[in-house]
């Protein structure tokens, strides 16, 4: 069986409340921090350590919109 645990999850909103209108460019930046004591991603024969960062996108009168994409963490 495999075993998935979540190690590490935070939030970060960006923009709430904030009127983006159609066709136009709306940049969002975010940072975030990786615990200092986070393990490393890894992949070994049928182990593997894999961070992922969801992206989700909440718009009044629009379906949710949200991506999952792999990252690499190295000490």
């Amino acid at each position: 069986p495999t075993l998935n645990r979540v190690v590490h999850q935070s939030g970060i909103s960006l923009a709430t409340g904030r009127t983006v209108r159609g066709g136009a460019d709306t940049p969002l930046t975010a940072t975030f921090t990786i615990p200092p004591d986070a393990p490393c991603t890894f992949w070994g024969g049928s182990n593997k350590l894999i961070w992922t960062l969801a992206i989700e996108l909440k718009l009044k009168g629009w379906p949710d919109w949200t991506r999952i994409v792999p990252i690499t963490v190295r000490h």
